[in-house]
């Protein structure tokens, strides 16, 4: 059966088999035109012939006193003529006129075959009960033709066609029954495609929604980013904020140090009002007239307090204005950190929200992937079934063809018999005439035989010696690669002493620079980083020591299982050996068996010797085979072998380039670790000086107690060291931003060096060194704070 199927729902679905016709507008079949009214079938046919011949055994008895006709000199088949298969015709057969229908027969009316034009389809089925119709007729004709043989004669004849009849009476009940099973899978397939259409149609809906929430996803997604992009900017406004609050806490630092110097300056303005209040009194009491040396001392004095009040003043406002300045900065800052705070709160707001509705459309992607699938799995269950009904329809129209076959092949089998017996008297005949030939040239095929064994013989012999040469060239070769190999793994123990021994000396030795040099030495050392990175980098990318030696070991393993096949090559020529040996003993044994045997079956014997030697060419060509592949897997090992030499050299080359690439490396950490010695020695030089700066302060500061001498003079020199105090604070500074600069650059090419070489013993002084700068730094931070006390102290 075809199906034409463009759309469920809108065109036609088409069945081709003669009469059918599915619409999808009407789902109804429809019956072609029905067959014409057959003739009355063969069991009442049978009936109808019975009455006439019980009519004339139950004659009178002169009748049967009359003497027997003598039975028809026709010869007549032992199976009735209705097995014989005559071609199916569309024309109705005519009815049989050589004899006219009994009266009984007449006056019984003929049941007319029905039409199923309302139940079922006109399938092939029913052509074929058409057909079988036919037959009846014949049969019908058959035995009107048979009454007018002998009684005796006829009854015999009549049980063959009734058995006969049956079987096409139950032939025809079975098509029926197959025809009207045939309709309702039909009927049911009209139904599995309305229920395909019906899915598909849901499919292309949940199609279309999908569609819809892909726009949607699509849309989400842009709006996603965009609150994305607002985020950023957010967080790249919280980063500018955080930097405006770090100089928020550092003005509030110097606002704090303002307003302690505000108060030293209110206080000693207040010491000197106070001062001038007692030399005033002091006027006062003296009443009498000073001097004019007092009097130009107090007007001196007097004037420097002025001058003094004066600018203590003129501080006063200035820092009074830089107080307002830092209050406005501040409320400034205060409201745009709340801004920005509450536009984060927003956008994290809307960030939630659009995440939860992120998740709600997965959520229905997810619901409509799993009624998709739900709907292609429904369609593809209703396929497999349709599948299923349509191969039921097919089987049953293969059986059908079937029983046709059986009918033609029966017809036939006597004709193929006959055949077949003329093909087997032919063969006999040449095969008797092939034996006589045998017999005549059998002592020249012996002849020729022996000739044939020797030369089999010689060629074996030869081609055994060929393979035991090749299996010693193999053996030979595998002990060369054994050793080769060997030789490798010492080399390669070797390269690890060196390099062991390499790294000890570099991690012993120590090397003095000068400080010029040194300097040469930091522009070098930050492409040396980058160069040994990039080894690094071709390092993992090549193949390593480790990785040759896997590849080593892979090879050996496979020349090894090629040294246990060539065993098995050899213990198999070894018994091919034996094996030819016994098979020209069984030449010798068959040409004694010949001279002494009766040429009875020289045939068998000689093709059983043929086939024993085929046997052994087949073998022989199997072993040439085998040491042709094992040729080829040594010949791979050999280039393979070279290929891996060719590698250990590259890689020695690539290992000396990483040695000298390491020495350089260690040799530029032992000129730091000098450059650190040094920094060393400057720091405890700074700490010396810091040491004589404390100790001038406290003999000054006992100087000033012990007696009241020129403060001028303390002043200035107090001034003097106060600018030596920050010199030698920002000498200070600069140093800690060396030794910190210093410091990450030793980090970085310590954690360089400790990727490359994480098992180097050499780290292990590094990290040591390290620790010590850190305990260097501590320090400093210590004699930092040391200095601040000093500075106030001195400020004070």
């Amino acid at each position: 059966m075809v199906y034409h199927i463009s759309s469920v729902l809108k065109t036609q679905v088409r069945i081709t088999y003669p009469g059918v016709f599915v619409l999808a507008s009407k789902v109804k079949l429809h019956q072609a035109k029905p067959a014409p009214k057959k003739a009355a079938t063969a069991k009442k046919l049978v009936e109808s012939t019975k009455k006439p011949v019980e009519t004339k055994q139950n004659k009178s008895p002169e009748k049967t006193s009359l003497p027997k006709r003598a039975p028809s000199t026709i010869p007549r088949p032992s199976t009735p003529r209705a097995i014989t298969p005559k071609p199916a015709s569309s024309k109705p057969q005519p009815k049989p006129t050589a004899t006219k229908p009994s009266p009984a027969r007449a006056a019984t009316p003929k049941p007319a075959v029905k039409s199923t034009a309302s139940t079922r389809v006109n399938s092939p089925k029913s052509t074929e009960v058409t057909e079988l119709n036919e037959k009846i007729k014949q049969l019908e004709k058959e035995l009107t033709d048979l009454k007018a043989a002998p009684v005796e004669d006829r009854t015999e004849e009549i049980s063959l066609l009734r058995e006969q009849l049956a079987q096409v009476e139950s032939t025809k009940s079975q098509l029926e029954r197959t025809n009207s099973e045939a309709e309702r899978k039909i009927q049911s397939l009209v139904d599995e495609l309305m229920a395909k259409s019906q899915l598909e149609s849901e499919l292309e809906a949940a199609k279309i929604k999908l569609t819809e929430l892909g726009t949607e996803n699509t849309s989400t997604n842009a709006s996603l980013q965009d609150y994305v992009q607002k985020y950023t900017n957010t967080l790249k406004q919280l980063e500018e904020l955080q930097n405006l609050s770090t100089e928020l806490e550092m003005m509030t630092v110097e606002k704090s140090k303002l307003d302690s110097h505000i108060e030293n300056l209110e206080t000693q303005l207040a010491e000197y009002k106070n001062k001038l209040s007692e030399l005033e009194s002091q006027r006062n009491e003296n009443s009498a007239p000073p001097n004019q040396a007092e009097l130009d001392h107090l007007n001196t004095e007097l004037a420097k307090l002025k001058l003094a009040n004066q600018n203590l003043k003129d501080d006063l406002e200035e820092s009074h204005v830089a107080k307002n300045l830092i209050q406005e900065k501040l409320q400034f800052l205060q409201g745009e950190l709340d801004s920005a705070h509450s536009n984060i709160d927003s956008l994290q707001n809307q960030f939630a929200s659009t995440t939860s509705e992120l998740e709600s459309c997965k959520a229905e992607l997810k619901d409509v992937a799993t009624a998709r699938e739900a709907a292609e799995t429904k369609v593809e269950e209703t396929n497999r079934f349709f599948e299923v009904v349509q191969n039921n329809y097919n089987s049953t129209l293969e059986y059908v063809a079937t029983l046709q076959s059986k009918e033609s092949e029966l017809t036939q089998n006597l004709s193929n018999t006959t055949n077949e017996l003329e093909v087997t008297k032919t063969v006999c005949e040449e095969l008797r005439g092939y034996i006589v030939e045998l017999e005549n040239g059998l002592p020249a095929i012996r002849e020729s035989g022996n000739e044939d064994q020797d030369e089999l013989v010689a060629q074996l012999r030869e081609e055994n010696k060929t393979v035991k040469q090749t299996v010693q060239t193999l053996n030979a070769e595998y002990e060369d690669a054994i050793r080769k190999c060997e030789n490798y793994e010492f080399q390669i123990s070797t390269l690890q002493k060196q390099l062991n021994e390499t790294e000890k000396t570099a991690q012993d030795g120590n090397t003095e620079l000068s400080k010029e040099e040194l300097e040469a030495a930091k522009s070098q050392i930050e492409s040396l980083q980058s160069y040994v990175l990039e080894l690094q980098t071709k390092l993992e990318t090549s193949n390593s020591n480790d990785e040759l030696l896997q590849d080593l070991e892979a090879k050996k393993n496979i020349i090894a299982a090629m040294s246990e096949q060539i065993e098995l090559l050899q213990q198999r020529l070894e018994s091919l050996q034996t094996e030819r040996d016994s098979l020209s003993k069984s030449v010798e044994e068959y040409e004694l068996a010949l001279g002494a045997k009766d040429q009875k079956d020289p045939e068998n014997t000689y093709q059983e010797l043929e086939a024993e030697l085929q046997t052994q060419m087949l073998e022989n060509h199997n072993l040439q085979a085998k040491l042709a592949t094992v040729e080829a897997l040594c010949s791979q090992l050999k280039e393979s072998l070279k290929d891996n030499v060719v590698q250990i050299e590259k890689s020695k080359i690539e290992y000396s380039t990483l040695q000298s690439d390491y020495n350089t490396v260690m040799s530029k950490q032992n000129e730091y670790y000098q450059h650190i010695e040094d920094l060393k020695d400057h720091i405890d030089e700074l700490q010396n000086k810091l040491q004589q700066a404390n100790n001038y302060i406290k003999l000054q500061e006992d100087n000033q107690q012990e007696s009241d001498m020129d403060g001028e003079k303390l002043r200035s020199a107090l001034v003097e060291k106060r600018n030596e105090m920050e010199d030698l604070r920002s000498s200070l500074m600069s140093l800690m931003d060396n030794m910190n600069g210093i410091l990450e650059k030793c980090e970085e090419q310590a954690k360089a060096l400790y990727v490359m070489y994480p098992d180097e013993d050499g780290m292990t002084q590094l990290v040591q060194d390290i620790s010590c700068l850190l305990m260097l730094q501590e320090q400093m931070d210590e004699l930092m704070v040391s200095f601040q006390w000093i500075k106030k102290s001195i400020d004070f």
